[in-house]
């Protein structure tokens, strides 16, 4: 009869014990839960350094582009084989479009899309390797979207702030903004 009755007193703990995990989330609801929800706080006003950011996006962004390559002679712009694509911008009124060597390095045919969505067939014109860049050339006329404004890199220093805008591989390509400090000067890409 002990053996009995250790057998059920074991079956009705293992029960009440799964019955209280079972109940666990709904207990714990009721009761930690707040009597009203979190109230939502306006937004103050901007940081300076996010006022000249949304400022420069607005300025620089149109001048943005995706730079896509085919490897394959035969392939159209837009398939997935042979296709390298990465981030450009208008460097010039004429059409001259800057990117990363490695995204033109092995190209048959480079298309130049803009944010506002057309594609434009392109050239290279030059490459520099050990930088790392490639300077296109629009084939039709010129660019749809104004070139950036250029400075001058004496007046870089380290530890600036830097503001990079790239392109996403999206049809037409959305704008990706990444905040940076300068580390280096100088840099070089090794062969």
């Amino acid at each position: 009869m002990t053996d009995r009755f250790f057998t059920k007193m074991a079956i009705a703990l293992a029960l009440l014990l799964l019955g209280a995990m079972a109940a666990q989330p709904y207990v714990e609801r009721l009761v930690f839960a707040t009597g009203a929800p979190q109230p939502v706080v306006p937004r103050g006003d901007l940081a300076l350094f996010e006022k000249s950011t949304i400022e420069l996006f607005g300025q620089v962004a149109p001048s943005v582009v995706q730079v896509v390559s085919l490897t394959n002679q035969g392939q159209q712009l837009g398939s997935a084989q042979g296709v390298s694509s990465g981030t450009g911008f208008v460097w010039d009124p004429v059409g001259h479009i800057v990117t990363n060597n490695h995204v033109v390095e092995q190209a048959q045919t480079i298309g130049v899309r803009f944010s506002s969505g057309p594609m434009m067939e392109a050239v290279l014109v030059g490459r520099t390797p050990n930088y790392d860049l490639a300077v296109l050339r629009l084939k039709r006329g010129p660019p749809p979207a104004s070139h950036i404004a250029v400075g001058k890199s004496s007046d870089l220093r380290r530890l600036l702030s830097a503001t990079l805008l790239g392109s996403t591989n999206r049809s037409p390509p959305a704008s990706s903004v990444t905040e940076t400090t300068l580390a280096y000067q100088q840099r070089t890409r090794n062969p």
